[in-house]
């Protein structure tokens, strides 16, 4: 490297002239960064779509094409109302039926005969919190004169240290380790035993080996057995362990004896379904949205990215503008998302074979529509044609949007949400072999060999700067030198000849 020279001996601004003279020479590097840059920014905008179309696809279109976000159906309780809930849990084929509820089902429960306390009421000094065997005084069990203690619940065997041990821990025990649930009431003083399940199969039964359940608990019933609930489902007698019950993809809840009947009436739930639709319709539109804009985008050819010189010559603000301006377009008439765009419409707009009804085959059937041309294929909705063709036949309307096709022909059975969702497959291995994954070390995508070339022919364009800016600065030395020389020279003349 060639030392810096200041033009002592020329009085010229060597540096100043040498930038000059480098200024031009820079310009193709310039023109390189620039492309590194809209590269980078294209790059970007690639990425930034796949991850809207990924989120599109998997999050949205994915439940939209399952026949259970269509098939939504209500269960209304008429009669004896009160006796009974009941909701659609899974699929069902059922219209109606009756349920009458002549007994709940029941747990198996035992409890204190008596307050454990020795003074009962909430004036009690008993303290649940404390060590049992610092409670001695206050409980009409001895528990004085022992200090360990076992009994089984069911065959789980429960083991109490009254110096370690308090009220609440052994009831915590008994809760985490067996299938009955422990209970203390403070203002009777009792505690109760419940299995943790219904019907006849639910039981409790005690060993009390050490007399903790009999003297310390007051339980004097060691063995309890639960209670099935006694029911008529459709004229026909039967039995349930368990309040709580399905049948048919109908869960039913029994709340409360009746001499009367429950009418259960399954019907097609027409809001949740017309709701299903409208977020297939705006999420749609959102996509589409998107796209369109992004094919769009107008490229304004004027503004290149800005050099490292230009934005030291421009306040932030002024910078912001200008690249919004530069990055705009990147992915205007992008052949990619224009044959998504394609696809997207196309699947919207072909009609669906074998929905079972004639009548409605198409979105534009069931009220669903284009909008004008210049809307680029904006949906919407006419909601009382929408609601009518659902109670004309749901099972048409929801395979329009979610009919998986016999595989036979083509995508003519297919429905709507199934096809975009299918055409869509494609479109991010598409896109990252354009524009490569974020994060990744090693980028062959398109527009990652792109800009390892590119870098390349910087780092080439750099070095051939710094042998040419050097090469200036030599050739000014050269200069500065021989004027030194020339200096020199007519001193000692004019000293020669002054003499």
């Amino acid at each position: 490297m060639v030392n810096r020279i200041t033009g002592l001996s020329s009085g010229m601004d060597i540096d100043a002239m040498v930038a000059k003279m480098m200024q031009a020479a820079r310009v193709p590097v310039d023109k390189l960064y620039q492309k590194k840059q809209t590269i980078e920014w294209q790059r970007d905008a690639y990425r930034d779509m796949n991850t809207t179309l990924y989120d599109y696809r998997n999050n949205k279109l994915f439940n939209q094409r399952l026949d259970s976000s269509y098939a939504s159906k209500l269960a209304t309780v008429t009669g004896a109302s009160s006796s009974i809930t009941a909701k659609v849990s899974g699929s069902t084929n059922t219209k109606s039926l009756t349920v009458k509820v002549n007994t709940l089902a029941e747990v198996a429960q035992t409890s204190s005969a008596e307050d454990i306390r020795l003074v009962g009421g909430s004036a009690s000094a008993f303290d649940p919190t404390a060590k049992l065997d610092t409670q001695a005084a206050n409980l009409k069990g001895d528990i004085a004169g022992q200090t360990s203690y076992t009994f089984d619940i069911n065959g789980k065997t429960i083991t109490v240290d009254t110096t370690a041990d308090s009220l609440n821990s052994v009831i915590s025990r008994i809760n985490s380790q067996t299938d009955v649930t422990a209970y203390y009431d403070k203002e009777s003083g009792r505690i109760s035993l419940t299995s943790k399940d219904t019907g006849s199969a639910a039981k409790i039964e005690l060993t009390d080996t050490d007399g903790f359940l009999s003297d310390i608990f007051r339980v004097t019933d060691m063995n309890k057995t639960g209670v099935d609930a006694s029911l008529e489902i459709n004229g026909l007698a039967t039995t349930r362990s368990s309040n709580k019950f399905t049948v048919d993809g109908i869960e039913i809840s029994l709340m409360s004896p009746s001499s009367s009947v429950a009418t259960v009436s399954i019907s097609q739930d027409t809001d949740k379904m017309v709701d299903t639709i409208k977020s297939f319709v705006n999420d749609y539109n959102t996509m589409l949205q998107a796209l369109n804009d992004k094919l769009n985008e107008p490229k304004y050819r004027d503004y290149q990215p800005l050099t490292d010189e230009q934005k030291k010559a421009m306040e932030t603000k002024e910078i912001d503008l200008w690249e919004s301006k530069a990055k705009s377009g990147m992915l205007k008439n992008d052949s990619i998302l224009s044959g998504v765009v394609s696809k997207m419409r196309s699947a919207i707009i072909a009609q669906v074979d074998d929905t079972g009804d004639s009548r409605y085959k198409t979105l534009a059937s069931i009220g669903i529509t284009t909008g004008q041309y210049y809307e680029n294929g904006k949906l919407y909705i006419d909601e009382t044609k929408l609601r009518k063709a659902i109670a004309d036949n749901p099972d048409a309307v929801r395979a329009i949007f979610s009919a998986k096709g016999s595989g036979t022909n083509g995508t003519a059975d297919v429905g709507v949400a199934e096809r975009i969702y299918d055409s869509l497959a494609d479109v991010s291995n598409q896109l990252k072999t354009k524009s490569g994954t974020a994060g990744v070390l090693t980028d062959s995508s398109v527009l990652g060999k792109q800009l390892t070339d590119v870098g390349k022919q910087i780092d080439d364009g750099n070095k051939r700067l710094t042998v040419l800016e050097t090469k200036y600065y030599a050739q000014f030395k050269a200069m500065e030198s021989a004027i030194n020389k020339y200096n020199a020279q007519s001193g000692y003349l004019a000293q020669a000849f002054g003499q």
